[in-house]
């Protein structure tokens, strides 16, 4: 991700905290396709972290690659088919900037439905009917809004009052 988009931050600094190695993808005709999977090769990149349409973009199998994380829309299943092998481990991420990036993760593994999974430690999510002045869960399998809560979430927009209001819910007290 470029590092202007707030993303960015799920790449550089988990990826320090353990002291690996951060590689800048190429900012040439390389950013695409099998030109791509060369650069990924040739710079022995283990862990990519992209969205689906990118993931997507790349003709071969990478064996070096031990995880690859997607977030930012959704992930077809056929990509989990495709990239999801032993050994390899392909997470799906979920979060909007408003939830200071991730608030949801899923394990993907081939033959189970995508989701966007579980919140994260200190994170709550619920599927709310965004119809109901009361804001109740949605009941199983019906069709609702995601709800995030927890520390990581903003309280609203700065000097944005209406967007503010539009966009964030005070539950529960």
């Amino acid at each position: 991700m470029t590092i202007s988009f707030d993303f960015s931050v799920e790449e550089i600094w988990p990826t320090w905290a353990v002291g690996a190695t951060l590689v800048a993808g190429p900012t040439d005709e390389r950013r695409l396709g099998a030109d791509l999977a060369d650069f990924l090769d040739e710079a022995r990149i283990t862990v990519l972290y992209c969205v689906p349409t990118l993931l997507a973009t790349i003709p071969r199998d990478l064996p070096g690659l031990r995880a690859i994380m997607v977030g930012g829309e959704a992930c077809p299943a056929e990509l989990v088919e495709r990239w999801s092998r032993g050994g390899r481990r392909m997470l799906n991420t979920y979060g909007p900037t408003e939830a200071t990036v991730t608030a949801t993760w899923c394990e993907l593994l081939p033959g189970r439905p995508v989701t966007i999974g579980r919140p994260l430690p200190t994170y709550s999510a619920e599927l709310i009917d965004p119809e109901d002045p009361g804001h109740r869960r949605t009941p199983a399998g019906g069709i609702g809004e995601i709800v995030l809560g927890g520390p990581g979430v903003a309280r609203g927009y700065v000097g944005r009052p209406d967007l503010t209001a539009e966009k964030f819910l005070v539950l529960g007290g």
